[in-house]
């Protein structure tokens, strides 16, 4: 899934509102069994803290707690940007286009970018 935010956002807002996205798509196609990753350590964390949060984000987060409760496993992992090759690719993507695009058995070719990720994760 490639989805083009409103480009004054910061990185932060993007991953938030992308996280949103998935966990609705992901519930509105019934997955019961999810894995998100993001690069930013800060909104992973937001996430799963049950603290209220009064921030710029708050309602988002907790919005994507309460999607959370529709899943029998949603895992939240931190995953450095080096790693993330797969997401870089699929956020360039988005920028240069105005629809949502969405992969269910053909994918972009991402073929080097899994690689590089899957050999990331190796070392």
């Amino acid at each position: 899934m490639a989805q083009n935010f409103q480009s004054n956002l910061e990185p932060k807002q993007v991953e938030a509102l992308a996280f949103r996205s998935a966990l609705t798509f992901a519930r509105d196609n019934g997955l019961r069994k999810i894995i998100v990753e993001g690069d930013s350590l800060k909104v992973i964390q937001s996430i799963l803290k049950a603290d209220e949060d009064h921030s710029s984000l708050g309602l988002i987060y907790e919005d994507i707690r309460e999607d959370r409760g529709h899943f029998s496993i949603a895992t939240f992992n931190h995953i450095y940007r080096e790693g993330n090759e797969v997401a870089h690719c699929l956020a360039k993507h988005a920028c240069n286009t105005n629809a949502t695009s969405i992969w269910l058995e053909e994918v972009p070719e991402i073929k080097d970018q899994v690689q590089h990720d899957i050999s990331f994760m190796l070392c």
